[in-house]
């Protein structure tokens, strides 16, 4: 065991400390946590590469996203240091004809040369609530930067033609999308059908599990719909968090709007089909049918007078020569 550590090198880790506080006039909770690492960054560190750039959320981020992420990392390092790692365990040149010659084979894309030394280094992640509120109405899109777009156009050609059954060409919000011939099925009554597809929008591959959400984006993109970056809530966010960096550049910021999340929960608890799922539970399931009773005889206050109590929140992280640096807030409701 000993052995499979130092050959990871994880045991460069000397210390993990952090801290936390609740309560106060701006925050309701602030967490730091630090990760002391000895250098050089080689082994299991060789593929943490983080990197820093703007954090400001592209103009496709619209207003009404849940959560925004943003993460800038050295992917073409991250892929050579893991290809190191695995052949210490499988042997000198193992990786390629283990790990890289079959991804070409079935795909016919090399896997190196064709995706990660296309990627700029910055990653985004989204989610959005899918109205109507079904329990799975949490969407996700993943979007990667990209060097060259006209390479990645074609790229994604080519995994359509190498996959003419699986995708379908579809105009999404004017740009050409591809999506899933098949979806999931025999989905139970009250879940969302995910409808997965992926485009290209100028320098960013765009990849979501709901067209209503892709849709949205290109709407912001065209300014036909309102942004991120013009909402009251991550300007604040955005202007705190600057003062927690400390002059830092961050690899990651992330921003949360908690309570849409609750409003999904309350919408759902609200809804006739849950009450009416609720109250035939309720038939075999004893603690259902005192559920039921509650939500028959007590009617829920309006959402509005909750939502004061839910404040957004947001997260950093940051590298310094002595390791990594992870913060978190959440700012006090204003009631």
């Amino acid at each position: 065991a000993m052995t499979i550590v130092e050959n990871l090198g994880v045991n460069k880790i000397r210390g993990i400390g952090g801290s936390s506080f609740q309560g106060g006039e701006v925050f309701e909770a602030v967490s730091h946590l630090h990760i002391l690492v000895d250098p050089p960054r080689d082994g299991i560190f060789g593929v943490l590469r983080p990197d820093t750039g703007d954090s400001t959320p592209p103009n496709w981020v619209p207003d009404d996203v849940t959560s925004y992420t943003s993460l800038y990392w050295d992917f073409e390092t991250t892929f050579d240091n893991f290809g190191k790692i695995f052949e210490i365990f499988s042997g000198p040149d193992s990786f390629a004809p283990t790990v890289m010659q079959p991804f070409k084979t079935q795909t016919g894309i090399d896997m190196r040369e064709e995706i990660i030394a296309n990627m700029a280094g910055r990653y985004v992640t989204l989610r959005w609530i899918e109205p109507p509120v079904k329990i799975n109405s949490a969407t996700q899109l993943h979007a990667v930067q990209v060097k060259d777009p006209v390479a990645a156009k074609q790229l994604m050609a080519k995994i359509r033609d190498k996959f003419p059954n699986a995708l379908e060409t579809e105009t999404i919000g004017g740009y050409v999308g591809y999506s899933a011939r098949q979806g999931p099925r025999n989905l139970p009554q009250g879940f969302r059908t995910p409808e997965y597809c992926f485009l290209l929008m100028d320098d960013w591959i765009i990849f979501a599990d709901s067209k209503a959400f892709l849709e949205r984006v290109t709407q912001a993109q065209r300014d036909a719909r309102p942004r991120l970056l013009t909402v009251p809530e991550y300007e604040l966010v955005s202007s705190e968090l600057g003062g927690k960096l400390d002059g830092e550049k961050p690899f990651m910021v992330s921003f949360l709007r908690s309570s849409e999340y609750i409003r999904q929960l309350y919408e759902l608890v609200s809804s006739p089909d849950t009450k009416r799922f609720v109250r035939n539970a309720g038939q075999e399931n004893p603690v259902a049918g005192q559920i039921s009773a509650m939500l028959e005889r007590n009617e829920l206050p309006a959402f509005e007078k909750l939502e004061k109590y839910f404040a957004p929140s947001g997260t950093f992280a940051y590298d310094e020569p002595s390791g990594m640096h992870i913060g978190s807030f959440t700012l006090r409701a204003d009631e």
